[in-house]
C-alpha cells in the first residue's frame, strides 16, 4: 500500500493493482494514454523467487508495446537487492531497487533527516555557544492539561504516530523545544516502510508565510533541499507526514496595537500560514509556544485552527524535579549541592551545568554569588531571545526587562 502510494504521488495518477495481458501486476499507474508505469512489489528474499516475478513484465510489456503504450517497469524488493538480480533486470531494462531506493525516486527522506538532525531546534541550544545541544536528554513528564495525567516522550511519539494533534506549552525555559529534538529523533528511528515522515519546523522562521506551500517551501529551502518541496506538498493529507511546529509564539507581525481585539486579529493573522498548515495536513502533528502567549485556550484553538474536543494539550511543568535536576547535573559531572534560591527551571539549569566546579563552589559560597548568577542569567537569557529574528537586539530586551521590573516594583503583591 505505501509503494502504491509513492508511485501515486510520484506520477500523479491513480495506482492499483491490474490484470494485464493474464499477468497480475502489483501496482499500474497511466500518467499518459500512451505511458503507464508498472511495478512489482515483493518481500520474497530468495533468488529464484525474485527472478521468477521479475519475469513477469517479459510478456506484459510487449503486449503493451504493440498497443502503442510505452511501460516504465520497476521490480521492487523489501530490502536491498542482491546485486545479480539488479544487473538482471539492467539486462532487460527494468530497474530493480529496494523500497527505500524506490520511495527516494519520489522523496529522499533520508537526506531530509540527515540535514535536519544537523541543525538547531528552536532554543535548544547551548547558551554560551548558540550551538544545537549536546546534552544527552533527561526523561521528564509532561502534564496533561485536558485530561488528567501525565505524559512520557515515548508515549507522545506514540500518540503521533496514531495520527492525534498535541499542543504543548509552557513557560520559556522549560524544555519545549528539547521535546521537539527528542520526539523528532524517536519519530524518525524506524527506516522500514511503511514509513513516517516527520518535520520538525522553527516556527520562528516562518514570519510573513500565509499558505500552506510557503511554510513547507521555506523550510525545505533553509534546509538546502528545495526540490522535496513538491514532493511533501503531494503526500501532506496522506497520514504520513508528522508536523512538529516549535514557536507559535515566535512568529511576529509587522503592526502593533493596543486594543484588545485588534490584537487579537493580529496574532490570528501572524498565525495564518500555520493553519492553513495544519487543516491541509491529515497526520499527527505537535504545536508548541509559550503558556500565556493567547489570552485564552479559546482563543489558541481558534487561531490555530484545531478542535479543542480532538487537540489534546499538555504543558511543560515549570521546573525539574529534584530527582530530574540531579540526573540533568550528573550528566556534566556535577555533583554539588546547588543554594535553595536558585531555581530548577530546565533553562536555568542548563546555564548551572555550563559552569565548571570552581564557578559552582564560588556561586554557593560567596556573599554575592546569588547577583553574581542572575546577572549571568539575564544576559544569557537577552541573547536566547535574540535569535528569534535578527531585528531583535539583547540589550534593548536587557532595558526592557529591567524597566518591567522596576513597573512591577510599583504595584501590590497580587
Amino acid at each position: 500500500a505505501h509503494i502504491r502510494l509513492i508511485a501515486s504521488c510520484k506520477w500523479a495518477a491513480p495506482a492499483a493493482p491490474e490484470h494485464v495481458n493474464g499477468v497480475d501486476v502489483d501496482c499500474v499507474v497511466k500518467p499518459e494514454c500512451d505511458r503507464w508505469a508498472l511495478v512489482e512489489i515483493t518481500r520474497e528474499t530468495t533468488l529464484d523467487k525474485l527472478r521468477q516475478d521479475l519475469a513477469k513484465f517479459a510478456s506484459v510489456r510487449p503486449y503493451l508495446f504493440g498497443r502503442n503504450i510505452y511501460a516504465e517497469c520497476y521490480f521492487v524488493c523489501g530490502e536491498e537487492p542482491p546485486p545479480s538480480l539488479v544487473e538482471t533486470g539492467s539486462g532487460v531494462n527494468v530497474r530493480v531497487l529496494s523500497a527505500i531506493a524506490f520511495e527516494r525516486l519520489f522523496l529522499d527522506y533520508q537526506a531530509y533527516k540527515h540535514l535536519r538532525l544537523n541543525r538547531k531546534f528552536g532554543s535548544a541550544v547551548d547558551p554560551e555557544s548558540g550551538n544545537s545541544d549536546p546534552r544527552l536528554y533527561v526523561d521528564v513528564r509532561y502534564i496533561g492539561v485536558s485530561q488528567e495525567r501525565s505524559y512520557s516522550i515515548s508515549e507522545l511519539a506514540e500518540l503521533l504516530r496514531a495520527g492525534h494533534r498535541i499542543i504543548l506549552v509552557g513557560n520559556y525555559g522549560t524544555g519545549k523545544s528539547r521535546c521537539v529534538r527528542e520526539l523528532f529523533n524517536k519519530l524518525v528511528e524506524p527506516t522500514t516502510l511503511p514509513a513516517l515522515y516527520p518535520l520538525a519546523v522553527d516556527l520562528r522562521d516562518q514570519w510573513g508565510m500565509k499558505r500552506a506551500h510557503e511554510v513547507i517551501q521555506r523550510h525545505c529551502d533553509d534546509l538546502g533541499i528545495a526540490s522535496a518541496t513538491d514532493a511533501l506538498m503531494r503526500v501532506l493529507d496522506q497520514n504520513v507526514v508528522c508536523l512538529l511546529l516549535d514557536g507559535f509564539d515566535e512568529i511576529g507581525s509587522q503592526t502593533w496595537s493596543d486594543n484588545p481585539v485588534r490584537l487579537t486579529n493580529i496574532r490570528s493573522e501572524s498565525l495564518r500560514g500555520i493553519r492553513d498548515l495544519l487543516s491541509r495536513q491529515r497526520g499527527g502533528a505537535l504545536i508548541t509556544g509559550r503558556e500565556h502567549y493567547f489570552n485564552s485556550n479559546e482563543e489558541m484553538y481558534q487561531c490555530l485552527g484545531l478542535d479543542a474536543s480532538d487537540a489534546l494539550l499538555v504543558r511543560c511543568a515549570d521546573e525539574f524535579t529534584d530527582a530530574e535536576m540531579k540526573a540533568f547535573l550528573a550528566r556534566d559531572g556535577h555533583d554539588i549541592a546547588l543554594p535553595t534560591w536558585v531555581p530548577k527551571r530546565p533553562l536555568v539549569c542548563q546555564l548551572v551545568a555550563s559552569m565548571d566546579a570552581s564557578e559552582l563552589v564560588a556561586l554557593r559560597d560567596s556573599q554575592t554569588g546569588e547577583a553574581s548568577f542572575w546577572q549571568v542569567f539575564v544576559t544569557a537569557l537577552c541573547e536566547r531571545e535574540r535569535r528569534i529574528h535578527q531585528a531583535l537586539d539583547p540589550v534593548t530586551i536587557r532595558r526592557l526587562l529591567r524597566r518591567l521590573a522596576r513597573v512591577t516594583r510599583d504595584k501590590g503583591g497580587d
